[in-house]
C-alpha cells in the first residue's frame, strides 16, 4: 500500500511510529531509531507527479509494506546468531526468533510495491 502524506523532512514521526508498530521495533531482537529512519528511506517511492525523493518539490510518498520488509530484514540479522541449546533438563529453541523475522520480512515483501519512472 502506498501512502501519499504531506511535504515533511524525512524524519516524518508519524511514518517513523508506523514503521516501529508494523515491525514490533521494541520487541527483542529492537530495532534503534537510526534502524527505523533506514526504513523510511527505503520505503519512500516516487510521488504522483514523479518527482524523486531527492527533490525538494517531492511529495513524501511511502510504501510501508517495502520499509517494513527492511525492518524485519535487519531484526532477522540480528536474531541470526541465536542458536538452540538444552541446559539443565530444558530446551532452548532460539532459532524460532530468526525463523519468524524471516517470515514477516516475506509477508511485508510479498506486499510491497515496486515503483519505476516512466518516461515518454
Amino acid at each position: 500500500m502506498t501512502i501519499v502524506g504531506t511535504p515533511t523532512s524525512s524524519g516524518d514521526p508519524a511514518a517513523l511510529a508506523r514503521l516501529g508498530r508494523m515491525t514490533d521495533s521494541g520487541v527483542e531482537p529492537t530495532l534503534s531509531s537510526d534502524d527505523l529512519q533506514d526504513c523510511l528511506v527505503a520505503s519512500a517511492r516516487i510521488d504522483l507527479n514523479g518527482v524523486y525523493r531527492d527533490n525538494a518539490a517531492w511529495v513524501p510518498t511511502w510504501d510501508y509494506n517495502a520499509g517494513a520488509a527492511v525492518g524485519w530484514a535487519r531484526k532477522a540479522s540480528k536474531a541470526a546468531s541465536n542458536f538452540n541449546f538444552a541446559e539443565d533438563g530444558q530446551r532452548f529453541d532460539r532459532s524460532q526468533v530468526y525463523a519468524h523475522c524471516a517470515a514477516q520480512q516475506k509477508v511485508y515483501a510479498d506486499k510491497a510495491m515496486g515503483s519505476l519512472p516512466l518516461t515518454s
